[in-house]
């Protein structure tokens, strides 16, 4: 199932212009999946460099990377792990608390569309370590490791 901005904002508590993603093209919550973003000049998230190209700031590449990330893992409290179309629970907030082993091959140029894949590598409690790539026509432009917390409950 394909989960659009109105299921991804069920999940986690970003909203336009910071949300980075578009879709998420494929899940298996609590596993894997896969994000996508097409980054139009008109977004207002670019930088001009020099010889007048737009180029996205690396670090919202992460944070994209962390958007879908959060997605994988709370998304099935809020959908079910079949992936209902109705949410099931209340949405999860989550805290990125770590960001490592990060490279870049590349920017990210106005009109790419970044596909932004995601695993989860460990899980222990509330913690979750996520890796993750991102890429631009197949092409890896970018990986890291990405640690967060979603708290089952909050308010303590």
């Amino acid at each position: 199932m394909r989960y659009d901005p109105s299921h991804i904002t069920r999940v986690i508590p970003h909203r336009p212009p910071f949300l980075l993603i578009d879709a998420v093209e494929s899940v298996e919550f609590g596993r894997r999946g896969v994000g996508v973003s097409t980054l139009d000049a008109s977004c207002g998230l670019f930088s001009e460099l020099r010889t007048g190209e737009l180029v996205l700031p690396r670090s919202l590449l992460i944070e994209a990377m962390a958007q879908t990330a959060a997605f994988v893992a709370a998304g099935g409290s809020v959908f079910g792990e079949a992936g209902l179309s109705e949410p099931s629970a209340p949405p999860a907030v989550g805290y990125l608390v770590r960001v490592s082993n990060v490279t870049f091959e590349r920017d990210v140029y106005a009109g790419d569309t970044v596909h932004y894949v995601v695993e989860m590598a460990k899980h222990f409690g509330d913690l979750y370590k996520f890796t993750g790539t991102a890429e631009v026509d197949g092409v890896e432009i970018a990986r890291g490791e990405l640690t967060f917390s979603v708290p089952r409950d909050p308010s303590g």
